[in-house]
């Protein structure tokens, strides 16, 4: 680097200094310009994104380019758009391509779900199981080849034909902005700079189920999407009703594919330096490394907190060079531009750089709490795992607590920084704690340290609570160490949160402030255990999918049940608690409508009627909020009945249900499992197949009421003949379960049998019994989720 100097060599200044000193100022000037220049959004870039970008949203129709059109088939992802007659007008071009047109006239959109469960959600909110509806006005953007087709097959010109079409065409990206509070063109641009293979479609029409887009894309998973504006408590939002894979994927399974990875890049690694100031706005600079998984990658959208100061958001690559972003106010994603296209298998970092004032709130307690526990950074894909660097600066009078190991903590300039490691193993997310804490530590199974932090702002409850909490999280940590597998990471960290709530993060727990309120009830101790149970049901073994996260939620709620069922075995007051915990779940399951203890119309229930535990978070919907009635208690139940059918009631064992447990946490440790992973290692210690049953409980929802009696016979062997009729109200001809049924006899002697019922009405005949039948149980131990009359 070269420098000017402006003095000569005695140090005494000439006349020409003053000229040196201007020259020197105006290389100053111009090096600042230059590296205002080279740090400005989209200097490195081939194109101005910017106005690429505002091209999209505000496209022009171009009237001098019409044409009729008559029985015009456009087909994407099953769904077929008829354009039976009338005219169809073209935009001008951007970036050299036509990407939209508007169609006026008659027309007609078909789609039929791909397998009984989308159809019910259809049906469910729509009102039809396919669609066949007709519409009058069609807006469309493809950035695949359709309109380069549509122009070599049409002739297009001036039909005088103007009227609404701008009008239809601006409001297209309006609503993306202003419903799904999503920047529109952030979908549209990328494409632009791709090839036309990697393009979507995206319509909007109105029909007879009410104004719809539909979005055909084959960069996600499921490529398939049909969203409704929808009307609840007074509110409009688009609400999904369909989403499903291109119909070539349902080859195999009616369900989809087990797998699917379209994940753009891997190997993320963060290093995120944070501070918290003593208003609780927060600064952060976090550095994302990876690796391209595909050639030619232009851009990377990213889930992150919504409420950012935007002015404050500056991204940059690995040279320092500003990125183009794309993000409006209220959306939690944001999108990230390359100038040049990425190469796969070349390391890459890029550096965001941001603050918030809400993300952090303040509660009635004067603490704050974490708006959003997993998108205070930036998050690419669904659930990938990465690995943390994270330093954090909080007051120095609170405690700051983290997923991880903790590093080093010191005190800079009133600020207490920690420093925190989780690279050893990459996890799907992490989150933090702080404020001013209790603490007391205990030791699990294997001597794994446990710590619990309950808030000093917390002034009610017993002082013993702590104490309390701490017990449970050490004895559940054992109990699932010990039956299931080793407790996967190196210690376990348990954290109060001003909050409703509670989230098992990887070695680390968010528990809602209620449970170091409640004294030592079974109801408490579920809730610690099932996020305790979270480190294997979510974390050492992950999903894949939204349809399978009852594989994580159901199960960790079905431990939380099965600790409070060990823990008070031989406990007088609590034994029967397990039972109502099941009964809870069942009541909450088979409800039929309600609302909450304020009538909050949101908080609607329908229970089992709300759809299969496949759709997952779909199941809140605008009809009910039956997320967690479904994907956690039902899914807690499925698993027991599955239990329950390999129980061995003369053992009194239950090994094959413990083994299968074992089985699937070896086999999938530190991957994601389907459904159908679960189902093939099930059926390997059932010893049979088991898909009439994962139809039945998983991707169905019916529930049976079983209507029974039972009539004695004594055979002139002295032997006795039971005979049990039942009746299945309810559920489909072909509807199948395998139901325990209990014969108590004289003499104190009993047996348990299993009852298959698969068809409305069937006559099942008993072993003959050597002791008169006293008493009949159906159903004992509540091992069949249904209704149940003696008749």
């Amino acid at each position: 680097m070269s420098i000017i100097a402006c003095k000569d060599q005695t140090g005494a200044r000439s006349t020409s200094d003053r000229w040196c000193r201007w020259g020197a100022k105006r290389s100053l000037v111009l090096l600042i310009t230059i590296w205002l220049l080279l740090t400005a959004p989209g200097f490195a870039y081939k194109y101005d994104l910017s106005a690429l970008a505002d091209s999209i949203k505000n496209a022009q129709v171009d009237f001098s380019r019409q044409a009729d059109v008559k029985d015009l088939i456009i087909e994407r992802g099953g769904a077929r758009f008829v354009l039976g007659s009338g005219t169809l007008t073209l935009t001008r071009p951007i970036y050299g391509r036509v990407i939209a047109a508007v169609f006026v006239g008659k027309g007609e959109f078909t789609l039929v779900p791909p397998n009984s469960a989308e159809k019910f959600m259809f049906s469910k909110l729509c009102k039809d199981s396919v669609a066949a509806w007709d519409f009058k006005e069609l807006v469309f953007f493809a950035t695949d080849s359709l309109i380069e087709n549509l122009e070599q097959q049409y002739t297009f010109g001036d039909l005088k034909q103007s009227g609404s079409q701008q009008n239809l065409l601006n409001s297209f990206g309006e609503y993306v902005e202003s419903e799904f509070e999503e920047t529109f063109s952030a979908y549209i641009l990328p494409e632009l700079l791709q090839s036309r293979s990697a393009g979507s479609f995206r319509a909007r029409f109105k029909a007879s189920c009410g104004n719809l887009i539909f979005i055909y894309d084959p960069k996600e998973v499921e490529e398939v999407k049909l969203y409704k504006h929808t009307a609840a408590d007074g509110q409009f939002f688009p609400e999904l009703i369909s989403s499903f894979h291109s119909p070539e994927q349902y080859q195999q399974s009616q369900w989809g594919p087990d797998h699917e990875n379209k994940d753009l890049i891997d190997s993320l690694e963060y290093d995120i330096n944070g501070k918290i100031w003593q208003s609780a706005k927060t600064d952060l600079q976090i550095k994302l490394s990876f690796l391209p998984s595909q050639d030619d990658l232009q851009s990377l959208r990213f889930k992150i907190f919504p409420d950012l100061m935007l002015e404050s958001i500056r991204i940059t690559d690995e040279n320092g060079d500003s990125l183009f972003w794309q993000k409006i106010k209220e959306e939690d994603g944001i999108t990230v531009y390359f100038p040049q296209p990425l190469t796969k298998g070349t390391r890459h970092s890029i550096q965001f750089d941001y603050s918030s004032k809400g993300m952090l709130a303040k509660t009635p307690w004067g603490n704050n709490v974490l708006v959003s526990s997993t998108t205070w950074y930036p998050n690419y894909g669904y659930m990938k795992r990465s690995k943390f660097r994270l330093t954090y600066a909080c007051p120095e009078q609170y405690t700051f607590l983290s997923v991880g190991k903790k590093l080093s903590e010191t005190i800079e300039d009133g600020f207490k920084v920690t420093s925190w490691d989780i690279s050893d193993y990459p996890v799907a997310a992490i989150s933090y704690n702080y404020g001013d804490f209790s603490r007391d530590t205990a030791s699990a199974a294997d001597n794994i340290p446990i710590e619990v932090y309950r808030s000093k702002a917390h002034l009610a409850g017993s002082s013993s609570m702590l104490e309390n909490v701490l017990l449970d999280i050490r004895a559940s940590t054992s109990l699932f160490s010990l039956e299931l597998a080793p407790y996967p990471f190196p210690r376990l960290l348990a954290t109060e949160i001003p909050s409703g709530h509670g989230q098992g993060m990887p070695g680390f727990l968010h528990l809602a402030w209620s449970t170091f309120e409640s004294q030592l009830t079974p109801s408490d101790d579920a809730f610690r255990a099932h996020e305790v149970a979270h480190q294997w049901w979510g974390h050492l073994v992950g999903w894949q999918s939204y349809h399978d996260q009852w594989l994580s939620e159901g199960f960790a709620e079905y431990m939380g049940a099965w600790y409070v069922q060990r823990k008070y075995l031989n406990n007088e007051k609590y034994r029967g608690k397990f039972f109502e915990l099941m009964d809870r779940w069942q009541e909450d399951i088979l409800q039929s409508g309600g609302y909450d203890i304020w009538g909050n119309r949101t908080a609607y229930h329908e229970g089992n009627d709300a759809g299969p535990i496949w759709m997952g978070v779909r199941l809140a919907s605008s009809r009910s909020a039956d997320y967690t009635t479904l994907v956690y208690s039902k899914g807690a139940y499925v698993l027991y009945m599955l239990r329950m059918m390999m129980f061995d009631f003369n053992k009194r064992d239950d090994s094959k249900f413990t083994d299968m447990l074992k089985d699937f946490l070896e086999q999938y440790s530190w991957q994601e499992a389907s459904t159908p992973d679960f189902v093939r290692i099930a059926e390997k210690h059932y010893g049979s197949k088991l898909d009439w049953f994962f139809d039945e409980w998983i991707y169905g929802n019916q529930i049976p009421t079983y209507r029974w009696s039972a009539t004695t016979t004594r055979e002139p062997d002295g032997r006795y003949v039971v005979n049990i009729d039942v009746q299945s109200d309810n559920v489909s001809p072909t509807f199948r379960m395998l139901v325990p049924f209990t014969v108590l006899m004289e003499g104190d002697y009993h047996t348990t049998v299993r009852l298959d019922i698969d068809q409305i009405n069937k006559r099942i005949t008993l072993p003959r019994v050597p002791y008169k039948p006293t008493k009949f149980i159906f159903n004992p131990y509540k091992s069949v989720l249904c209704k149940d009359t003696k008749l």
